[in-house]
């Protein structure tokens, strides 16, 4: 992306009600601005799959194996 349209897509973000602002895609913008080359929609899918994996460590053992019994 240019920079224009991180800038547009940053104000996309913050222009959502208070609860709805992904706070990591708007810090990655932030940080693109200084790192051109960053790619933000990696960094995104990497917190994605570190969320999912923290969210599934804390669901307990018993109820894990129901979820991959489905």
């Amino acid at each position: 992306m240019y920079p224009e349209q991180w800038l547009q897509r940053f104000t996309q973000i913050v222009g959502r009600p208070e609860d709805e602002i992904n706070l990591a895609e708007a810090a990655l913008i932030i940080a693109a601005d200084e790192y051109p080359d960053l790619d933000v929609a990696r960094y995104l899918a990497r917190l994605t799959k570190w969320r999912n994996r923290r969210a599934r460590a804390s669901v307990p053992k018993c109820h894990r194996a129901k979820e991959l019994s489905r």
